[in-house]
């Protein structure tokens, strides 16, 4: 009895992170982020894609996009698998994954837009980064995210909803910086 629990523990612990780790968040960022780029980077216009894009989109795609998910993802999961079989998984991997993604949207990528600002004063990378940038950051991530993880159960029945404190707190910082940064 003893083995066919643990087992059973593992293969649904196994099923449930595959399915919505590497599935839905690989399909939701990856078909999401492009979708958003490319859309973005042609409203903003030629000039900030061909001058901006090896300063500013290499970076962030290649750096602080992997950083985020070989590192802080696959911490949390191997954290999520060996820490919270006897706890309450569900609830945990909610918190995991949300604060995950949200240290990495106002960490990294507020480190990428301030690098690739300062490196190049240019008007295309003012739109892109305050405008384009953040439809993408607030709006697209966000719905793909929740939408990926707000129909797990938890223990209390209802997805933990710490995607929008942490997105209205980041939108308050962003508009205190642009507000700072232009009323100077």
């Amino acid at each position: 009895m003893y083995v066919y629990m643990h087992a059973c523990i593992y293969i649904c612990m196994y099923v449930c992170m595959y399915i919505c780790m590497y599935v839905c968040m690989y399909a939701c960022m990856y078909v999401c982020m492009h979708t958003c780029m490319y859309v973005c980077m042609h409203l903003c216009g030629y000039v900030y894609m061909y001058v901006c894009m090896h300063l500013c989109v290499y970076v962030y795609m290649y750096v602080c996009m992997h950083l985020f998910m070989y590192v802080c993802m696959y911490a949390c999961m191997y954290v999520y698998m060996y820490v919270s079989m006897h706890g309450c998984i569900h609830v945990f991997m909610h918190v995991c994954v949300y604060v995950c993604m949200h240290a990495y949207m106002c960490v990294c990528m507020y480190v990428c837009m301030y690098v690739c600002i300062y490196a190049m004063y240019d008007i295309y990378m003012y739109v892109y980064m305050y405008v384009c940038m953040h439809v993408y950051m607030y709006v697209c991530i966000y719905v793909c995210t929740y939408a990926c993880t707000s129909y797990e159960p938890s223990c209390t029945g209802n997805a933990v909803p710490l995607s929008g404190i942490l997105t209205i707190k980041c939108l308050i910082i962003s508009w205190n910086l642009l507000k700072n940064k232009y009323s100077s």
